[in-house]
């Protein structure tokens, strides 16, 4: 009974969660997430991942499938994107024959990474609530609604939702454990969670080895093995089937997209601060671990263990922002803020938790509840329509506005949409 009462608050966070994302009754996608679903009822229907049959595929060779020399059309985003849109696929597909309309087809993305998102933010509320319980609430909603899981990966078929959660279930399984020693089984289903959020997101393998480098500065050398053997599982197989399909055992479907060299240090600021780009902007509550530091040694004096875990996560959210800094796309296309930092997110808002949970006097509690608000509203606004999105977007291709225009950033074009459409 009493376990069922812990589980309680842990069903609702999921609920509400799933049941806010679709509270606008509009899928927000663009155009990288066709490919999943279409891929998922054909893994079902026919055990293919071949969408030669689906004109929506076909207008977009190159951009979103590639034709493979025995005439395939594949999709060409890891196949962890289309995996993870089974769940809403699968009980469709047992029931109708035709492939339904695209505008259903998207719904159902949108719905599957709404059940990845919820399943995350669940997660990452059972953390907190072990962790940092002072930080539970602001934490769990500020992770579900004040970023960019709410604004981009809930709204549609994207990698980030899925990566996000086995992200996530790998810090549970590492922080869960009431004290006990990290038994081989747990890190072999740490590297097991890390492997499957790379094969849905190649860049978190930044993650994984940071993860390594965690257990050798803690000394678990035993547990080294069994952390290589589950996330060479996944990795493997994703090395297969690149190899394959595309004959190209590590980028996969992004081969011809897969130059990186240094940019210099603008797209990695720009990444982080910059008006219509930066994660501090689009989550202003993340500031909060730097409003004094007095924390740091509050955190590593209680839990030395976790304090080596928080910090290397945080140091691999580092690593990532500059591995996308150096990409020739740093600006990630279309999208509502830094999406390619959104599997960035558990580490920074663990961190804002662990800020929150040390930092009570009254002053600073009430920067940090307008911090948070100000973080809602901006994802929330995200998620009501995407006129004012659309027009900077437009603008920004065609040279006319920049990431770092102040007046004229991405957040007013939107909210000014919003207002002119009432």
């Amino acid at each position: 009974m009493a376990n069922a009462i812990r589980r309680r608050p842990s069903l609702a966070v999921f609920l509400g969660c799933l049941l806010a994302y679709h509270l606008n009754f509009r899928v927000l996608v663009e155009v990288d997430c066709l490919p999943a679903p279409y891929t998922a009822w054909q893994l079902v229907k026919h055990g293919t991942f071949d969408l030669t049959s689906y004109p929506e595929a076909d207008g977009h060779i190159n951009s979103l499938a590639m034709l493979t020399s025995d005439g395939q059309l594949l999709s060409r985003y890891p196949p962890g994107c289309s995996l993870a849109c089974l769940p809403t696929i699968l009980p469709v597909a047992l029931v109708m024959s035709d492939t339904p309309p695209k505008r259903v087809m998207m719904h159902l993305g949108k719905l599957a990474a709404a059940i990845w998102v919820s399943g995350a933010v669940m997660l990452f509320y059972q953390v907190v609530r072990a962790h940092w319980p002072q930080a539970t609430t602001s934490a769990t909603v500020l992770f579900a609604f004040g970023t960019n899981l709410a604004s981009v990966a809930s709204q549609g078929a994207w990698g980030h939702g899925p990566a996000v959660f086995f992200v996530m279930l790998a810090s549970w399984f590492w922080l869960n454990r009431d004290g006990a020693e990290m038994a081989a089984w747990r890190a072999f289903a740490i590297g097991f969670s890390l492997g499957a959020a790379i094969s849905c997101r190649y860049g978190i393998a930044i993650q994984g080895a940071f993860a390594a480098l965690a257990f050798i500065w803690l000394r678990w050398w035993r547990q080294l093995i069994p952390l290589a053997l589950g996330a060479s599982l996944p990795i493997v197989a994703l090395m297969l089937f690149n190899s394959y399909y595309f004959n190209a055992p590590l980028s996969g479907g992004y081969r011809a997209e897969s130059s990186f060299g240094w940019n210099g240090l603008s797209p990695i600021v720009a990444l982080l601060v910059s008006p219509s780009r930066g994660l501090l902007v689009f989550t202003p509550a993340l500031l909060v671990p730097f409003i004094g530091v007095q924390w740091i040694g509050k955190e590593v004096r209680t839990n030395r263990e976790r304090a080596v875990f928080l910090f290397t996560t945080v140091a691999a959210a580092i690593g990532t922002t500059i591995f996308y800094g150096c990409w020739w796309c740093w600006w990630n296309g279309w999208s509502y803020g830094p999406r390619f930092l959104i599997e960035c997110l558990p580490a920074w808002v663990m961190l804002y938790a662990a800020a929150r949970q040390w930092g009570q006097h009254a002053g600073r509690r009430a920067i940090i509840r307008s911090l948070v608000g100000l973080s809602v509203a901006i994802h929330v606004g995200g998620m009501i329509n995407r006129t004012g999105y659309k027009s900077w977007h437009k603008a920004f291709d065609a040279g006319r506005v920049s990431v770092w225009n102040l007046r004229e950033s991405l957040i007013i074009y939107q909210f000014r949409g919003i207002f002119r459409s009432m």
